[in-house]
């Protein structure tokens, strides 16, 4: 058999010093005993005959949209893998009508029942916010969350999006359920800005047709990049991901991924600092000394009403505590993200009806002190 070349050094994010309970130095990566693989193990013989792309790939810093685990984690073998479990809500909520309004009571009762007390945020912010501005509201029972499992004291949450491996499940995450309220920012989007929620309204019309991966990459792709750059007036806009998701029954055929339903953030400040050493090793100082941020931007390409519209909590109402890193593993690095863990405080807000002119942008990370990251 000819040997495959090895892909590239393998890349794992920085891991805090600190001395807490989610960091390297007292938390299991079971991942790690899989990947990258050995060569001679049984994972790399089987690798070479199922799936050899995986160890010839090579990573190529400016090829941003050549992601071929996007391939292999639609096989029949993956498919059948859950990304997550997820625990039941303890105690259940009926539903409420937006035109009900905003429930004091529900409310008080999930902090009562809380053990501790609220974090030390800004949330205070929020809550007169809240008071002055009559945004409708919605009580959903099941809002998902990482579980506060014991598990999780001694593992690292993580997430392979790596080819089917028959001794690694694909994710250690767990979620819990929560009975939650969500508001409706409709009419009220500039109550909401970047800096201070995390998260901004954006009235941004594009006219597509047909969004597949050729036509974003050859039309939205550039527009966006454009409107990046005159919108934030910087130097330079750099993107380098992007999903399409949706519940599509048949999705063989399309690019689409399933909707996420846990509580979470995309990336670290950590992984931020990676992404840009794998895209710009040459200039990485250069950029670290600047003023820099990661933003991501959610546009419904499909007209109201979506089964599945986003909720985003505002950074004001989370405290670091809630914030446990979870490692991602893909053939040439581990990213890292956040999954969040519950707490009454935390305040999330969606907008009803959203149309294909409208876009959200929420931020992954920023450079800058006293706004929101």
């Amino acid at each position: 058999m000819t040997e495959l070349p090895v892909s590239a050094s393998f890349h794992d994010v920085a891991v805090s010093n600190d001395s807490g309970p989610n960091t390297e130095k007292v938390l299991e990566r079971p991942w790690k005993a899989f990947w990258p693989s050995k060569n001679g193990s049984n994972l790399d013989r089987w690798l070479k005959t199922d799936t050899p792309e995986v160890l010839s790939w090579q990573f190529k810093p400016h090829d941003t949209f050549d992601r071929p685990w996007r391939a292999y984690t639609r096989t029949e073998l993956a498919k059948q893998e859950a990304a997550y479990t997820i625990l039941p809500a303890k105690n259940k909520v009926i539903p409420k009508t937006e035109e009900e309004g905003f429930d004091e009571k529900f409310n008080h009762e999930m902090v009562k029942d809380h053990a501790t007390d609220f974090p030390p945020v800004l949330g205070h912010d929020v809550e007169e916010m809240l008071r002055n501005n009559n945004l409708p509201t919605i009580a959903v029972d099941a809002f998902n969350y990482l579980a506060p499992l014991e598990l999780y004291r001694h593992q690292k949450p993580y997430l392979s999006r790596l080819p089917f491996i028959k001794e690694l499940k694909r994710s250690n995450i767990v979620g819990k359920s929560y009975p939650t309220v969500i508001h409706n920012v409709r009419g009220n989007e500039h109550l909401f800005t970047l800096d201070k929620s995390g998260f901004e309204f954006i009235e941004l019309p594009f006219n597509l047709h047909h969004w597949t991966d050729t036509s974003l990459q050859q039309k939205y792709i550039p527009f966006l990049s454009s409107w990046l750059e005159d919108y934030f007036e910087c130097e330079r806009v750099f993107i380098y991901a992007y999903n399409f998701r949706g519940n599509d029954p048949n999705p063989s055929d399309k690019p689409w991924k399933n909707p996420f339903f846990l509580a979470h953030c995309d990336a670290t400040e950590a992984s931020c600092k990676l992404r840009m050493q794998l895209h710009f090793p040459d200039e990485v100082d250069e950029v670290l000394n600047k003023r820099y941020r990661f933003v991501n931007i959610w546009r419904s390409i499909t007209p109201p009403d979506q089964d599945c519209p986003l909720a985003l909590c505002d950074y004001r109402t989370v405290s670091s505590e809630e914030y446990i890193k979870t490692d991602v593993i893909f053939p040439h690095c581990c990213d890292e993200g956040y999954d969040i863990q519950f707490h009454p405080a935390h305040r999330w807000f969606y907008q009803k009806g959203m149309s294909t002119d409208e876009i959200i942008m929420f931020k992954l990370d920023d450079s800058a002190d006293n706004v929101a990251k």
